[in-house]
């Protein structure tokens, strides 16, 4: 095996060792974390996308609907029961330790994918069963586009193909666009470089630097180490929201710095689609004028002159703004976006920016109720119990990136709400499809069988 590879992989293993699985296995979901949470800059947990026991050419499969993974069936209806016009994703994983890229284990895999939409022959566990399930109901489901399909074929060598492996692949490709179920269809083969690349990205805090012309020092402020306001031009905003992988491909959106997720942010939108057209037509000018402006909160920011360089940051307000500047490319580089940066430490008044900048768009609830002072006291609690005991609520994305934390101790909000609702609210048939209604309606009152003493918030 590559040796960074191997260095990575065991400081995988160590990080989560108490799933206990063999070196092959821990590969497997070593790759789906290196891809999803450091190539695609997704927030998931690989553990829960790679499939137990052996599947027909497959190791991991990961169905999101807006962003959220869905390993079952009950939360591909709890995610779709959110709203319509929803943004799926199907991504599929094989991974070999080997340096070779192997003729037929690529035809394997590309079968694999194939009979998961069609007839289902090949790999009949409980689990992909499930899955294909979950896949039914979401293309039953209303959408204003088709799905996206994306295949990983990962191994530890350089990831270079032989020109029968690519016709191979071409041709899987076209296989699967007849099928008209996607809209798009991407088939990469990763090597090494990429999978070492996307473990450091989904383990390092995120850093940028840019130039900030135009900032003006804000008031003090007790939580506040330090704050700017002005604004920025366009592709420097951008980087902030961007990044280059190792090997030199077209930056990409990284959804990692947005704390009210990129899966929100829609394209096709009449607003945004008329805010695109009128920077295509050449109207930058009005553009600083028009727009709410962005907000960015660090936790370190080194300023040199106009030069700052930020560290750990997340862009809590601005998530429609710099996608359409991102997808407009060079015809938004004339454009200024009004910007505000934000250094604290103070977790409870991150909170309240968060909250406050967001409060104007549409945000998931779940979203505010993670921040309430109730979760943040649990947050605490549960994180200073003892090491085998203690649990790490996520409550904002990413929080413990930087900690030496097993995934498998770190739940969301969301995951909790799950088990009380099943253990202590009596409703374990409504805790995966269901969990958020049961939330708002035992938010204010005690359970009805037991004394009024239990509170959610």
């Amino acid at each position: 095996m590559h040796a960074v590879i191997k260095a990575q992989l065991s400081e995988f293993s160590s990080r989560n060792h108490a799933e206990r699985l063999t070196e092959t296995e821990y590969f497997e979901v070593f790759s789906i974390h290196a891809v999803e949470n450091g190539l695609l800059t997704q927030n998931l947990n690989p553990f829960d996308a790679h499939l137990k026991g052996v599947e027909f050419g497959l190791d991991g499969v990961a169905i999101t609907v807006q962003g959220e993974l869905c390993r079952t069936t009950d939360d591909a209806q709890a995610a779709l029961a959110t709203g319509r016009n929803h943004i799926a994703e199907f991504h599929f994983f094989q991974s070999k330790t080997s340096e070779a890229v192997e003729y037929g284990d690529v035809s394997k895999f590309l079968d694999a994918v194939y009979d998961f939409f069609t007839l289902g022959s090949l790999a009949k566990s409980p689990q992909i069963s499930d899955l294909r399930e979950a896949k039914d109901l979401i293309y039953s489901s209303v959408s204003k586009t088709n799905p996206t399909l994306r295949c990983f074929y990962c191994t530890t060598g350089t990831g270079q193909v032989s020109e029968p492996i690519q016709k191979l692949i071409e041709a899987s490709k076209d296989r699967l666009d007849a099928l008209s179920l996607f809209s798009t269809i991407d088939v990469q083969v990763f090597g090494a470089k990429n999978l070492q690349g996307g473990y450091r990205a989904a383990t390092n805090s995120i850093s940028c630097t840019i130039e900030f012309t135009k900032a003006i020092t804000l008031p003090v402020h007790e939580s506040v180490q330090e704050g700017f306001i002005g604004f920025i031009a366009a592709p420097e905003l951008v980087k902030l929201a961007t990044l280059e992988t190792d090997a030199g491909e077209p930056r990409a959106v990284n959804r990692a710095v947005f704390y009210d997720n990129i899966r929100d942010f829609n394209p096709t939108s009449e607003i945004n689609q008329s805010i695109l057209a009128e920077i295509s037509a050449g109207n930058h000018k009005s553009f600083i004028f028009k727009n709410n402006g962005v907000t960015v909160i660090a936790r370190e920011v080194v300023r040199t002159r106009d030069t700052f360089k930020i560290e750990d940051y997340q862009i809590v307000n601005g998530c429609q703004t710099t996608n359409i500047l991102f997808l407009a490319g060079d015809k938004a580089k004339d454009i200024s976006v009004p910007f505000r940066l934000i250094v604290s430490s103070d977790s409870d008044f991150i909170a309240s920016i968060i909250v406050g900048t967001n409060k104007q768009n549409e945000v998931k609830e779940d979203q505010f109720w993670a921040l309430s002072p109730f979760m943040k006291d649990l947050e605490e609690y549960c994180r200073a119990q003892k090491p085998d005991d203690a649990i790490f609520i996520e409550r904002r994305e990413n929080q413990y990136r930087e900690l030496q934390v097993e995934r498998t101790r770190i739940f969301k909000p969301g995951d909790l709400m799950k088990a009380i609702a099943a253990m202590y609210l009596w409703q374990p048939n409504r805790a995966a499809r269901d969990y958020r209604g049961i939330r708002k309606e035992f938010a204010t009152k005690g359970t009805s069988e037991k004394p009024a003493t239990f509170r959610l918030i």
